[in-house]
């Protein structure tokens, strides 16, 4: 039931919920394992109230090659929208 617009897109409209989403780290260690650490934070219009927090997801890749990591990356950047949605429930 939400429509999602870009801040620098075409279309105005009066949010609800305006989220800020920083990523810090998007790369793998020397292990081979993918992590995505990321704030985020949200400003609801109404009832006027925020909402912040940190994410720090670990993702093993597959495999060794890009392919591998494109798909921890995947993976992670799905749990990440998963945890942002959660964080906009009341």
């Amino acid at each position: 039931g939400s429509s999602v617009y870009a801040e620098s897109g075409a279309i105005s409209v009066d949010p609800n919920v305006v989220v800020g989403v920083n990523i810090q780290r998007l790369d793998a260690d020397k292990a081979g394992t993918l992590i995505l650490n990321a704030q985020v934070a949200a400003e609801f219009n109404r009832p006027r109230r925020t909402a912040a927090r940190n994410f720090s997801i670990s993702k093993p890749t597959p495999t060794p090659d890009v392919r591998g990591l494109v798909a921890a990356i995947s993976d992670a950047v799905g749990e990440l929208a998963d945890g942002i949605a959660a964080l906009l429930q009341p």
